[in-house]
């Protein structure tokens, strides 16, 4: 009997691993909570973190593959709903730094590149437009490429086909495509 009441008295393994990867960061003159690490995928790595704003999340940032390199950002309104989610393109953009792929620690967060692609999401929860972003020979970011959205089907495309900062090539879409299958271009005048 002491036995099973001794075993049953034991650490829980989920209250450990929480305890172990939930952290709180706090403003040291206000006292305000700021960021908390969080291990999202519950193997036991900080793999979160969420920066906090008058008691609420505003924006969290992952460490997905647990590379020690951030490469998923996430963005929330006032009701915490995500409003729009960064990622990094592994075939376009900046390679990541060999140097900042140092194992994740639960004190501080990977160092973070910055996102070459951004979702955002609609009041019903869906994606409703994406944009793509892209490093030019001058090291200057340039949006590429902006695609929009509708009850999940693609409906138009913006392109900027000669880099230079500014879209020139619209495309709409009906059902995901034109109606023989192809692209139907769309004039300046109709954007």
């Amino acid at each position: 009997m002491v036995l099973v009441l001794g075993a049953s008295c034991g650490p829980d393994p989920e209250s450990e691993r929480l305890r172990a990867t939930s952290r709180g960061v706090y403003d040291h003159e206000t006292g305000a909570l700021t960021e908390i690490t969080f291990d999202r995928d519950k193997n036991g790595v900080v793999d979160t973190w969420t920066q906090i704003t008058a008691g609420r999340p505003v924006s969290s940032r992952l460490d997905q593959d647990e590379d020690g390199v951030i490469d998923r950002w996430e963005e929330y309104d006032d009701q915490e709903k995500l409003v729009r989610a960064g990622w990094i393109r592994a075939a376009l953009g900046p390679p990541p730094d060999p140097a900042a792929s140092a194992p994740p620690s639960t004190a501080t967060a990977p160092p973070t590149l910055e996102p070459n692609t951004w979702a955002y999401v609609g009041p019903d929860g869906t994606v409703t437009r994406v944009e793509y972003f892209d490093i030019d020979a001058t090291g200057a970011r340039l949006m590429t490429l902006r695609e929009f959205l509708e009850n999940d089907q693609l409906v138009r495309i913006e392109k900027d086909v000669n880099g230079d900062g500014r879209m020139d090539k619209w495309e709409v879409y009906e059902g995901g495509a034109s109606q023989d299958g192809r692209v139907r271009p769309r004039s300046r005048r109709e954007a």
